[in-house]
């Protein structure tokens, strides 16, 4: 029995594999089709462990080639893999791998983005908004902001941004740094 490849009409970059005319997942074209191209099976049950095989080796290929690039954390890796057409356990058991193996740390990209953030000026409400928008986990990186952003480094971040902007009246500078993440608490103290 022969597996069916067909390409998805609205997305070319992406495949449609049958097994006996059922569906079976959608797919990378680029990752999966020379992979599945002409390949026989006597059984489901056997082409059910070859897929499932193969679904482990490509993902753990692109989860090496993201990372090999740079640091990601593993709720973006995690939409990246689905994007490629990767089901959910597998996923999850080679994020879980990955992170075990040391090759995701969550610790160390948090820590790197709080402090790129922190040095554009931005206080800690917009970092929060930032890392959460990236995927990162709440109690993950609650701490390494509260960390970083000290209340003397804030003060002296809002001291610095306020040096830029000698032109603009109080309210204006409070709306302004409100807009760049900072307290109204930690305004109020450093403007008033």
């Amino acid at each position: 029995m022969q597996i069916e490849i067909s390409v998805v009409e609205n997305n070319p970059k992406q495949i449609l594999v049958c097994f006996q005319k059922t569906f079976v997942r959608e797919v990378d074209r680029s990752l999966f089709q020379k992979e599945v191209q002409g390949k026989d099976f006597s059984s489901v049950k056997d082409f059910q462990e070859w897929f499932l095989l193969l679904e482990k080796k490509i993902a753990k290929k692109v989860a090496l080639q993201y990372l090999s690039r740079r640091s990601y954390p593993r709720a973006i890796l995690q939409h990246k893999l689905k994007a490629k057409g990767v089901s959910d356990a597998v996923v999850h058991s080679l994020l879980d791998y990955l992170q075990k193996k040391g090759l995701i740390d969550e610790s160390y990209s948090i820590e790197k983005e709080v402090k790129k953030w922190a040095r554009r000026g931005f206080g800690p409400l917009l970092i929060q908004r930032k890392m959460q928008q990236k995927g990162y986990e709440k109690n993950l990186f609650l701490p390494c902001i509260r960390k970083i952003l000290t209340e003397d480094l804030q003060k002296e971040a809002i001291g610095n941004l306020l040096a830029k902007k000698k032109q603009l009246d109080k309210k204006k500078l409070a709306a302004w740094l409100v807009r760049r993440g900072y307290d109204s608490f930690m305004i109020r103290a450093t403007l008033f």
